[in-house]
């Protein structure tokens, strides 16, 4: 056990380590993430450890919020670091996307939805999949970008979702202003580039809300 925030614990826990997958991280508390990441490439620095893993998001270096802009200073952090690097974004989780739906229900009657913006969620295992992968292949540096395989307006993936619930709400987009939202609706937050999961978001909704034994 350790303390990624203050380093306590740290270079016991690494000690010894082949590889270290960095997984922590909060959202709410993003300087602590900064943190973190100089702590651990320090520790595992002086422990010798022989690949760091940094798992990402993507759109960190486009999108102007500040856990993003977290993310990226702690990409720079691992990558200016004396410890073989490999730095994966993806796109955000079906799971995440889910959350974030589910907030919605709040509002009575309907599901609000951001006007103009798309999505290009992953499913959370293939991820985990993505990055063993990257632990077995060693340090590679940036590695290609990894999303979900469609690209939907948020607006379909609410559809989708509120079927998948058997809602009856209506979903309405609705026009959200501000730098983020721009960069949102410019698709920073997709990899059409990118490689690609394999199941859809409607898939996953249909398996996460499936009525037993129907």
């Amino acid at each position: 056990m350790g303390d990624l925030v203050t380093g306590a614990g740290i270079a016991d826990a690494v000690q010894g380590m082949d590889a270290v997958l960095h997984l922590a991280s909060d959202p709410t508390r993003p300087a602590d993430d900064v943190r973190s990441a100089e702590q651990l490439v320090r520790a595992a620095a002086a422990a010798r450890v022989g690949h760091l893993l940094f798992l990402s998001i993507v759109g960190v270096d486009r999108i102007p919020y500040p856990y993003y802009q977290a993310k990226l200073a702690g990409e720079a952090i691992i990558a200016g670091g004396a410890v073989p690097w490999t730095i994966l974004r993806a796109t955000q989780f079906h799971s995440f996307v889910d959350w974030l739906l589910s907030r919605t229900l709040r509002v009575p009657g309907l599901i609000l939805v951001p006007a103009g913006i798309a999505v290009q969620s992953v499913a959370d295992g293939e991820v985990a999949e993505r990055l063993v992968g990257a632990l077995r292949a060693g340090p590679a540096g940036r590695a290609r970008d990894f999303a979900g395989p469609e690209i939907l307006a948020a607006s379909v993936v609410a559809r989708a979702w509120r079927r998948a619930r058997r809602l009856g709400r209506a979903v309405v987009p609705v026009p959200i202003s501000g730098a983020v939202a721009r960069a949102f609706r410019t698709g920073a937050n997709t990899a059409p580039d990118g490689d690609r999961g394999r199941e859809t978001w409607s898939d996953w909704v249909r398996h996460r809300y499936a009525v037993p034994g129907a």
